[in-house]
């Protein structure tokens, strides 16, 4: 397991998920329009910064928006281990669920309200 700042790596899929055909990231400093982020389902704006990620597994593409909450978050609870995009808050609940702990705070909406 890894440490992190918040005691050991909480990763959810020690091996057990298709590994890309590829996947390539990079952050977008500037959106040029709005997107939905693909953790919270939260827009971001227009001129907001965000990650910006596509793959393919078994030959579908896929690509992905991510706010700089879920992708600080990720980074924090996840940091050196693969996960699959869309789950983030799913991985936390599970994580919380399985620890005994209250996951109470992880009742996220999923839609434009606010943190």
């Amino acid at each position: 397991m890894t440490e992190t700042m918040f005691g050991n790596c909480a990763c959810p899929y020690d091996g057990d998920y298709e590994t890309p055909d590829f996947y390539n990231e990079r952050w977008v400093k500037k959106a040029r329009k709005e997107h939905k982020c693909t953790e919270c389902f939260r827009t971001i704006k227009k001129g907001d910064s965000y990650q910006y990620g596509c793959g393919a597994i078994c030959g579908d593409i896929y690509e992905a928006h991510i706010c700089k909450i879920c992708y600080a978050i990720a980074e924090d609870f996840f940091p050196h281990c693969g996960r699959a995009l869309g789950h983030l808050w799913d991985d936390l609940w599970n994580q919380f669920s399985e620890n005994g702990e209250d996951n109470s705070w992880l009742e996220v909406p999923r839609d434009d309200e606010t943190l």
